[in-house]
């Protein structure tokens, strides 16, 4: 490990990040369902917990699979897959942003029907992604923009995650030069933007 990745691996373990919110959050929990899975989900890092992973793009699936991201997995529609069974939590991480308005609001009644916790990881408001700079995957496009506000209303804890808004872009990439230096500022606000998630680039959603 060099000293930058020391550094990181130092500034994770301390900061209220992403990756610790979900630690912190699935602590308790056996099972989960991951909604909209991807090929490279968060939930990777946590062997011990029995997940299953849910995408509709086959080639997706595949490429998951070949990672292990996950113990299990189901090719299918997110908004038409109905859990036989209450896991301990479902997750839908980076997802409800690709799909409209009316269908986020069935996403969420799916999720909370499905587990016991729910968590919802998305940018805060909308921001545009044009699905070419994602391996040509339609699905990647995003169609809505959810705020913190719409989140507490539905009675979530919201937490404000990845640094102030205004400094990244599409892919949550530095928008700013010298990047190394905005990418400090980023991290650094990082331990007053989860306090107020309106300032946030992306959320962070709780409902138990």
């Amino acid at each position: 490990m060099n000293f930058k990745q020391t550094i990181y691996s130092f500034y994770e373990v301390i900061a209220p990040t992403y990756y610790k919110l979900l630690k912190k959050e699935l602590k308790k929990c056996k099972n989960v369902l991951d909604f909209g899975c991807g090929d490279h989900s968060p939930i990777r890092r946590f062997k011990n917990i029995q997940s299953i992973g849910i995408d509709v793009h086959k080639p997706t699936i595949e490429l998951a699979k070949k990672r292990k991201t996950h113990k299990e997995f189901i090719l299918a529609n997110i908004l038409e897959y109905k859990s036989p069974k209450k896991y301990d939590c479902a997750i839908a991480l980076d997802l409800i942003e690709h799909i409209n308005k009316k269908d986020g609001l069935r996403l969420l009644g799916n999720l909370e029907a499905s587990a016991k916790k729910v968590i919802i990881f998305t940018p805060n408001g909308y921001l545009p992604q044009d699905p070419k700079i994602v391996a040509n995957n339609p699905w990647q496009e995003h169609k809505s923009g959810w705020t913190a506000a719409e989140f507490k209303k539905k009675g979530y804890a919201v937490y404000g995650v990845n640094g102030l808004k205004w400094l990244r872009g599409q892919r949550a990439e530095i928008k700013w030069k010298p990047k190394i230096f905005w990418q400090i500022i980023s991290e650094l606000s990082q331990w007053i933007i989860v306090y107020f998630p309106k300032l946030a680039f992306q959320l962070f959603a709780v409902k138990k």
